[in-house]
């Protein structure tokens, strides 16, 4: 099943311009912290991909060649026999694409993600929402990270994603959505409740 987030008009708040900026700091750890290349793609040791196969586009990754990268992640997922591997190969490509501000290419290659296989939806909506963060798309990041946070089992991936919503909606200025946010949030911590009266209408 996938998720896709539509465009809806909402009330608008006003904010205090001064604390604004720190307060959305708030849920701002990349994707990456959260769904990790191993999540998905387990094996390394996987047969049809060598460890020298691997080690190149690792490479490329970690000096910042992120262009290079995904081709090379890209071409793994097409070596790979495993569907949870090639799965994990094309979200890692997808990261790449993201890192190097190619938001069209990486969101093109979370679709595959989702299509594939049930384990890639969980990380390709944390992924999304990163890219819609990063592209200043607040609203839609917030409904991707509301996404995560509804369906997450992992008690960390919850906060995370709780913390990044409530982030998303603050910049958003939607007072409405920041709420609903807190109002799902079983123990919101003091700084969440303290970004919240920070929103005037």
């Amino acid at each position: 099943m996938r998720i896709r987030w539509r465009r809806t008009r909402f009330g608008g708040a006003r904010t205090n311009e001064q604390h604004f900026s720190a307060k959305c700091q708030m849920g701002t750890e990349p994707a990456s912290t959260i769904c990790p290349m191993g999540l998905l793609c387990e094996g390394h040791r996987s047969r049809a991909v060598c460890i020298r196969d691997w080690s190149l586009a690792q490479t490329l990754f970690e000096q910042g060649d992120w262009s290079a990268a995904a081709v090379e992640y890209r071409r793994l997922a097409l070596m790979e026999e495993e569907p949870a591997r090639r799965t994990g190969w094309r979200w890692m490509a997808a990261y790449a694409y993201h890192r190097g501000r190619h938001a069209d290419l990486a969101e093109a290659l979370l679709d595959r993600v989702e299509a594939e296989c049930a384990s890639g939806l969980m990380p390709a909506l944390l992924l999304r929402a990163e890219i819609a963060r990063v592209d200043r798309r607040p609203a839609e990041a917030a409904f991707y990270f509301e996404s995560v946070a509804a369906s997450a089992t992992d008690d960390s991936a919850c906060e995370y994603a709780r913390r990044a919503a409530l982030a998303a909606r603050i910049e958003a200025r939607d007072l409405v959505g920041a709420r609903a946010v807190l109002t799902e949030w079983p123990n919101p911590s003091p700084q969440a409740v303290e970004a919240l009266s920070l929103i005037h209408i």
